[in-house]
């Protein structure tokens, strides 16, 4: 997605977007049915130099007072504004500015856990409070002729004719979605909505809706973890709705309510671990053409897989992304999102290594050194041998998964994890890094 506004208009196919930033170049496309939406990006002084009624969307950034008027006079009555954050160049949220309830209860949903963004969060919901117009600095105003099919969707799927949106815009690359928060006139949260266009980021909401619907028979896991309420195909886009999950920002350490949650997870029944569907991913990812050549990877895929044999593991479900920023603590019970990245057939210990070893990376900034000696730190199933190898096993699916999720071998995630996997294959697993 270009535009961190496009997820509010899926259901249009990008040929039917025409975006300019100029009124040089104002024409609409030409168009063969009545359906088709141009969705023009102007700058609010410009917008009385434009045929509105050539148009059935229109995006207004910065638009001035009067505006919201000006387009439901033109018959564009279907309009909403929004605040970017932190700014209208690097957009990560656009928060709905309808009234002040939605506003901070789309913002209560970002739990950061960095000290300035706590900081800003805070200062912005004061002001919100206050009735300062915070928000106003990086504005932008959705405005179509009829409702988006997105909408008419969530409409449908939800049971609610009165909605409002935010929006999440997730880290830019070829998995990258956008999360819209639905919320009602009174700030209620309804339920969020993950939209993704790339194969990639489809192929990751067909996996956590598979995983989710798969908890959904747990009567120990449900109640803490999201509902899918229904996958809908808009266009070239898929939308994952689910349900929200409650509760406040939760510790950076693990606890024994982390423990908790992941001992939910974990079955009687034992399987082999050369069965499970995450080490069988692993292997195949280290074989795909984009790391065929590369004889970190080969030694690695060869180490793990002469070392498990027969070895067995209790069944787990893995959630794949187990970090803070996923969690939340409800009641002094952890409940977990984001289930993308999740197996229904992982390995013991796995989640354990991610919260310790991703907290420390995006958090901590800890060196690669650095994480090499705590990844040893974590206790694990099992004898040290296959303690070992399930580490190994670990860091060598964090490097393949950016891999396959599209960055490249040179972006700093994949030299840090792929320091990782050198030092833990090369040195036997001890902290050994240059």
């Amino acid at each position: 997605m270009r535009h961190p506004w496009d997820a509010l208009l899926s259901g249009y196919e990008s040929a039917d977007l025409q975006h300019v930033t100029s009124s040089r170049a104002i024409a609409p496309s030409s168009r063969d049915d009545a359906s088709r939406l141009v969705a023009v990006v102007v700058q609010g002084a410009e917008l009385g130099m434009i045929d509105l009624s050539a148009f059935d969307g229109i995006v207004v950034v910065s638009p001035e007072r009067g505006t919201a008027s000006m387009l439901e006079a033109a018959g564009l009555r279907s309009t909403a504004m929004y605040a970017a954050l932190p700014s209208l160049a690097r957009a990560r949220w656009l928060v709905p500015l309808r009234n002040r309830r939605v506003a901070a209860s789309f913002l209560s949903t970002y739990a950061p856990f960095r000290a300035r963004s706590r900081a800003i969060a805070r200062l912005t919901r004061i002001g919100l409070q206050c009735g300062l117009p915070v928000l106003r600095r990086h504005s932008l105003l959705v405005a179509t002729r009829v409702e988006p099919p997105v909408v008419r969707e969530l409409k449908k799927t939800l049971g609610r004719g009165d909605l409002a949106f935010g929006v999440s815009i997730g880290t830019a690359g070829p998995a990258q979605k956008t999360t819209l928060c639905v919320l009602a006139p009174d700030g209620a949260i309804l339920g969020f909505a993950k939209v993704g266009e790339s194969a990639r980021s489809k192929e990751l909401l067909a996996n956590e809706a598979a995983v989710l619907a798969a908890l959904a028979t747990c009567p120990r896991v449900a109640p803490r973890v999201p509902r899918v309420s229904n996958t809908s195909v808009l266009g070239n886009r898929t939308m994952l709705i689910q349900s929200a999950v409650s509760g406040g920002r939760t510790s950076t350490q693990f606890t024994a309510q982390h423990g908790e949650f992941l001992a939910l997870l974990q079955g009687d029944k034992l399987v082999r671990i050369r069965d499970t569907a995450l080490y069988q991913t692993t292997i195949a990812n280290g074989r795909l053409p984009d790391v065929e050549g590369d004889s970190l990877v080969r030694d690695s895929i060869l180490a793990v897989s002469g070392s498990f044999a027969d070895t067995t593991a209790p069944v787990t479900v893995s959630h794949g992304d187990f970090a803070p920023w996923n969690l939340r603590d409800h009641g002094g019970t952890i409940r977990a999102f984001d289930w993308e990245y999740a197996h229904v057939s992982g390995i013991p210990g796995i989640d354990r290594l991610h919260f310790h070893v991703q907290t420390g990376l995006l958090l901590g900034q800890w060196s690669a050194r650095r994480g090499l000696a705590e990844l040893q730190s974590v206790a694990l199933p099992g004898d040290a041998e296959q303690a070992r190898r399930i580490r190994q096993l670990f860091v060598l699916d964090m490097y393949l998964r950016r891999i396959v999720d599209g960055h490249a071998s040179t972006d700093p995630a994949s030299i840090w994890w792929r320091e990782l996997l050198h030092g833990i294959t090369q040195s036997g697993g001890e902290a050994d890094l240059p």
